[in-house]
């Protein structure tokens, strides 16, 4: 799977998926406003980019969990030295791979939208970006009924699985070395705290700052 495989387009505004970071309800919510799929590699220097982020450690934790599920690893989580294994892991796949390095060629052009942002929920900073860049966006029926889980949720055993990802989370959060943790996504802390900043202190600044 590629880390550009969704990347979607309305007229000049692209967005492209970040992983563990509402990727599910975003492709669902953009396609139902009109966005169609697109190549990263045909966005132009006039072109809006835009991206969801959430604050890194909780999306290592869940990254981390989200492969060790596709793999069927869980019941591992039992052996201490399997633990002992993981507890520096930071980057595995494209649920982990950090921001610094999936946008490094586009981070002074690509907006960044927190989805957990204290001010601001997700549909209300997205509805304030779309005021401005495309305002017809707004006045579409933003579904509530859209699809919020995962591929992998979609092809096992759906509730079984969400009934545990809260105690593996945990399970992780408490073990896992958070000294390389901070050391690895250092720059990703910095770049979800400065989108939180200023959406909450300057949202209108911050929608439009990146494409003067």
């Amino acid at each position: 799977m590629s880390i550009w495989d969704d990347t979607l387009r309305y007229k000049n505004m692209v967005w492209t998926r970040t992983y563990k970071c509402a990727s599910t309800y975003s492709l669902h919510l953009l396609k139902s406003l009109g966005f169609e799929k697109t190549n990263i590699d045909d966005v132009t220097k006039d072109d809006k980019i835009f991206t969801m982020i959430r604050e890194p450690h909780t999306r290592r934790i869940k990254g981390i969990a989200e492969c060790l599920f596709e793999y069927n690893c869980i019941d591992k989580l039992l052996d201490e030295k399997f633990l002992n294994l993981i507890k520096d892991l930071t980057v595995l796949d494209q649920h982990t791979l950090p921001y610094s390095v999936q946008y490094k060629n586009f981070k002074n052009r690509i907006l960044f939208i927190p989805i957990d942002c204290d001010k601001m929920d997700l549909d209300s900073i997205l509805k304030s970006f779309f005021k401005v860049h495309c305002p017809e966006l707004v006045d579409k029926e933003w579904r509530q009924d859209l699809p919020r889980e995962g591929r992998y949720d979609d092809y096992h055993n759906g509730p079984t699985i969400r009934g545990l990802r809260p105690r593996v989370h945990e399970q992780l959060k408490n073990h896992l070395n958070d000294e390389i943790g901070d050391l690895m996504l250092k720059e990703d802390s910095e770049i979800w705290k400065s989108a939180c900043d200023m959406i909450s202190n300057n949202l209108d600044k911050y929608i439009t700052y990146k494409f003067k």
